[in-house]
């Protein structure tokens, strides 16, 4: 089961990266062909470099760092879950700009906005989600609990010992 999950979560991990790369290429050729009147350049190009990077370090193995490439332990598959919905909104937001920079009418430039965020949604939810499973699942290589057993006493009771004068001498001080 912790191979699976792993094997989904590099899955998902790539192709985000991937099509991140993909979706900041469409959004930087919108940019180079122009924006719309009346729009700023400051936001979408903010967008674009957050967006551009976050896919050369989810979409390169060579970029990527330890703590994302194997999310062992419940800290760092929780820390990757967390992160994935970060990168999950900032891909739908990069999304959306990819399609409005192009001018298209408004009812088809409504649906190709949804329909450039549906793999981000698909991609982010896979590698979050196993990322999560693959950190709470135990190593199969490690061995499982073990009982303790009860340590036996350090030094056998003195069977001639008066109790009642051991008592009252502790009593006494």
């Amino acid at each position: 089961m912790k191979n699976i999950s792993f094997r989904a979560f590099k899955f998902g991990l790539r192709a985000q990266g991937k099509y991140a790369i993909l979706v900041s290429a469409l959004l930087l050729a919108g940019l180079i062909n122009g924006l719309p009147e009346g729009h700023s350049i400051g936001y979408p190009v903010v967008c674009l470099i957050l967006a551009a990077f976050c896919g050369i370090v989810m979409g390169i193995p060579r970029f990527t760092p330890s703590w994302l490439s194997d999310p062992k332990g419940i800290l760092r598959g929780g820390c990757v879950f967390i992160l994935s919905s970060v990168v999950l909104i900032l891909y739908i937001v990069v999304g959306m700009l990819s399609v409005v920079v192009w001018e298209i009418p408004e009812p088809l430039s409504r649906s190709l906005a949804m329909l450039a965020c549906l793999p981000t949604v698909l991609f982010t939810n896979i590698f979050g989600w196993s990322a999560l499973i693959y950190g709470i699942l135990p190593d199969p290589d490690q061995p499982g609990p073990r009982a303790r057993s009860a340590a036996p006493p350090a030094t056998e009771p003195a069977a001639d010992v008066d109790l009642r004068n051991l008592r009252h001498s502790r009593m006494s001080r």
